[in-house]
């Protein structure tokens, strides 16, 4: 749903660090931009150690 909404509000470039190979839907999973009208350029993996402790640490806390 979240890269439908990406598509739907024609961002140009998409940035994230980390890879979800489960639930993600930009690059693995549905791949829905596939289907879009607006693909955004996508740049996934960006400090992707840094971005990973954050995740781990923060499911710690929950």
């Amino acid at each position: 749903m979240c890269a439908q909404a990406i598509s739907f509000a024609r961002i140009h470039r998409l940035y994230f660090g980390v890879y979800n190979k489960k639930y993600g839907g930009v690059e693995n999973g549905a791949r829905v931009f596939h289907f879009c009208h607006s693909i955004p350029e996508v740049y996934g993996g960006i400090l992707k150690e840094e971005n990973m402790k954050l995740i781990t640490n923060s499911a710690l806390v929950v």
